[in-house]
C-alpha cells in the first residue's frame, strides 16, 4: 500500500506544483533565478523550501518575501505563511547560563 505524506502548508506546496516545479530543488533554482531578476543576490536551499512547507513556515525576511510574491504572484498570506509565524520567530531570547 502507498503511503500518502500529507505536507504541513498543502497552499504553498499546491502553488509549487502548479508552476511545474516537482521537485524542491527545481523551487530554489526559479527563486534565485527570479531574486537576480528582482535585482537580489540572495537564494535558497532545498532546506529552506522544506521549512516554508512545514505545519507553520517561518514568516520570511523582506527580501525574500519580495521575491516570493513575485514569483508566485500571490501574497504570502495566500501561499499559506501567517504573521502569528512571525511573531513566534521574533521572540526574545533569554540568555543562557553555565
Amino acid at each position: 500500500m502507498k503511503r500518502s505524506i500529507q505536507p504541513g502548508n498543502p497552499v504553498f506546496v499546491a502553488a509549487r506544483h502548479q508552476r511545474g516545479w516537482h521537485s524542491q530543488q527545481r523551487l530554489a533554482d526559479a527563486f534565485e533565478q527570479r531574486a537576480a531578476e528582482c535585482g537580489f543576490r540572495i537564494a535558497v536551499s532545498v532546506r529552506q523550501v522544506r521549512r516554508w512547507e512545514s505545519a507553520e513556515p517561518p514568516w520570511p525576511s523582506s527580501d525574500y518575501q519580495t521575491v516570493l510574491e513575485s514569483l508566485f504572484g500571490l501574497p504570502l498570506t495566500m501561499l499559506g505563511f501567517s504573521h502569528r509565524s512571525a511573531r513566534a520567530g521574533s521572540r526574545t531570547r533569554l540568555p543562557v547560563h553555565r
